[in-house]
């Protein structure tokens, strides 16, 4: 059964040959000079193939950004997924290895619209559900550069 093996909040990302290449992974806290401001940043999913019959089967997920109390308008969703298909048509049959599927779910124009605690739920249909939750302040002058 497919599952989500890492989720994380990163400021870049990007999948190359099946590899998945991060700068700055594990954000929890973002620092702004003033708000509305850019998240400036990327969803990753790393999603785990365990199973055979894990490929050749559609899998689809979502992503909701709000304000982690529930107040307010949700700020953000996100409709995605992928189909699995083995890179060599025999490596499929051994499963004793891990098999991973990078996603990147791009964060860049979404605003934040005050300093506070926001969630970020991921869905991954039928499968498994996580929750990433980060904080918005506002940078102090040490900061602003």
């Amino acid at each position: 059964m497919m599952r989500i093996a890492a989720a994380f909040i990163c400021d870049a990302a990007s999948v190359r040959e099946g590899l998945l290449n991060v700068l700055g992974a594990g954000i929890s806290i973002v620092y702004r000079q003033a708000y509305p401001a850019p998240m400036a940043a990327s969803l990753v999913l790393l999603a785990e193939a365990t199973e055979t019959a894990d490929y050749n089967t559609d899998f689809s997920f979502t992503v909701d950004i709000a304000r982690a109390d529930g107040t307010g308008e949700p700020l953000g969703h996100v409709d995605g997924g992928w189909n699995v298909q083995p890179l060599v048509k025999e490596l499929h049959l051994d499963m004793e290895t891990s098999n991973y599927v990078p996603v990147i779910v791009p964060l860049d124009q979404l605003a934040l619209p005050e300093p506070t605690v926001y969630s970020v739920a991921i869905d991954l249909k039928g499968v498994e559900s996580r929750t990433i939750r980060f904080r918005a302040v506002e940078a102090g002058p040490e900061l602003q550069s």
